[in-house]
């Protein structure tokens, strides 16, 4: 008896850790209600012969939130309206739309605090249209509209987050013949993996140091000055998330006021030096399979080619 108890507990505890866990969004910033419009030429046939359809609106660039951090009753584009914090009853949010009359258009904000690198998936129910923007890149929009409210249609996206404050951002439009309630259900799935004390949903941008800090973005990789100091050279790498398309470059400065003189992108050069006892600089010029050294006149802003 006690064998099987003990066999019981342990499929019970094997069974409970591969179980999925759900975190339902727990707060959202809602933007003002917006009335747009389809534009005039809607129903005139483009060059593929269709007309301006309603998903159009949703992929139509409306406001650009590229730049923007909502935070609770802080303002629309300056404007007298604000955006205001919702609490989603177990992840479901009813949006109020005191004009069914207009096509209205919201915008949703909310931010992911990840403790760890998480991989995990955002689940989204709608009857209505949805965009999805994480940190400002756009993973997928959902098309459908749904004329059951027991039967929402869903958007999903595997993600993998890493350390720190993602802002997640959903535009929403309801068209005056919507014949269900504005309503949106979030939700973060992780398999395997209970998601408590790692993830969380926060109502402000700011953020903690982690890992993206140190090794992404602008830095410094060295600093030479000219043999009078009158100019100096800066090298410079820019490292983006996932390690792609990073760039690298050298300034020419002077430096009195940091005015900048010339800059030298590291992917046509590379061994870059100050001449002794002169403002030149030589750095060898890559063309194809040639590499031609070169010098380069800081006080004309002229190059001389020496030899190859």
């Amino acid at each position: 008896m006690k064998t099987k108890t003990l066999f019981l507990g342990l499929l019970i505890g094997i069974f409970s850790k591969a179980s999925a866990d759900t975190l339902p969004a727990n707060i959202w910033l809602i933007s003002p209600i917006l009335h747009i419009q389809k534009p005039a030429f809607a129903e005139v046939k483009n060059v593929q012969n269709e007309v301006f359809k309603d998903v159009d609106l949703l992929k139509l660039d409306q406001h650009n939130l590229k730049d923007v951090f909502p935070v609770s009753n802080s303002p629309w584009f300056n404007q007298n309206t604000e955006w205001k914090e919702i609490v989603p009853d177990g992840g479901k949010v009813e949006i109020d739309n005191p004009s069914s009359e207009n096509i209205s258009l919201r915008y949703a904000c909310t931010y992911l605090w990840v403790e760890k690198w998480t991989s995990l998936k955002l689940e989204l129910k709608s009857n209505q249209m949805l965009r999805v923007w994480l940190n400002d890149t756009e993973p997928g929009v959902k098309t459908s509209i749904e004329s059951n409210s027991d039967k929402p249609g869903r958007f999903t996206k595997e993600l993998k987050l890493e350390r720190g404050k993602h802002k997640l951002i959903v535009k929403t439009i309801q068209f005056p013949n919507d014949s269900v309630k504005w309503t949106m259900s979030s939700a973060l799935i992780a398999d395997s993996l209970s998601l408590g004390g790692i993830v969380s949903f926060e109502n402000n941008p700011t953020n903690r140091k982690h890992i993206s800090h140190i090794m992404h973005g602008t830095r410094a990789t060295g600093v030479r000055l000219s043999h009078d100091a009158k100019n100096y050279t800066i090298s410079l790498r820019t490292t983006k998330p996932g390690g792609e398309n990073s760039e690298s470059w050298t300034e020419i400065r002077q430096s009195q006021n940091d005015k900048m003189v010339y800059t030298l992108q590291h992917a046509k050069i590379s061994q870059i030096q100050w001449l002794p006892m002169s403002n030149r600089i030589s750095f060898v010029a890559i063309s194809g399979k040639d590499r031609i050294v070169t010098l380069l006149n800081v006080e004309t802003l002229t190059t001389e080619p020496l030899f190859s």
